[in-house]
């Protein structure tokens, strides 16, 4: 019973905390953290200016997904039935359109309920190139986007009118 006695006494002498205070070197260990801190905070608040997201910037992103978004969806159909204002595409039996509805471009499968994939726009052009479709859009912004979208080989494009 003595034997557990002193073990429990060793152990609690040797964790417990020490009074003496912060030493020179935790001191200068401290200033050191909390002056990179706040350097870092002070160069880090003018960049978050610059990188706030403008409408033309938004714009842009926008025109971007979207045009990534029909890139996907070409390249995976079997036919394309191309008007100059309206892309029909048929993938797995259904039909899936691309049209210009007021100021938006909606995408719509098998006629039903659509999704908005672009917004804020005046005119949806689409062009027959060589091995692909040209997808022109003119924002209400002014803006003229145009985009290239080539298609693997075995994808017919018909030409509606």
């Amino acid at each position: 019973m003595k034997q557990s006695k002193i073990r429990k006494n060793k152990f609690v002498k040797r964790y417990t905390c020490n009074q003496d205070g912060f030493t020179l070197i935790e001191m200068l260990l401290s200033f050191l953290i909390f002056s990179f801190l706040i350097i870092f905070l002070l160069h880090s608040i003018p960049l978050l200016k610059y990188h706030a997201y403008s409408t033309e910037t938004l714009d842009q992103l926008h025109w971007d997904i979207f045009l990534n978004q029909i890139k996907r969806e070409i390249r995976t159909v079997e036919t394309i039935y191309l008007s100059n204002h309206q892309l029909d595409l048929i993938k797995n039996g259904r039909l899936i359109t691309y049209d210009q509805y007021g100021e938006k471009i909606r995408r719509r499968v098998d006629g039903g309920g659509y999704e908005i994939t672009m917004f804020n726009i005046k005119e949806l052009t689409f062009k027959e190139l060589k091995k692909g479709v040209k997808v022109i859009v003119l924002h209400k912004n002014g803006k003229t986007y145009e985009g290239d979208i080539y298609l693997p080989n075995g994808i017919p494009i018909t030409n509606k009118g």
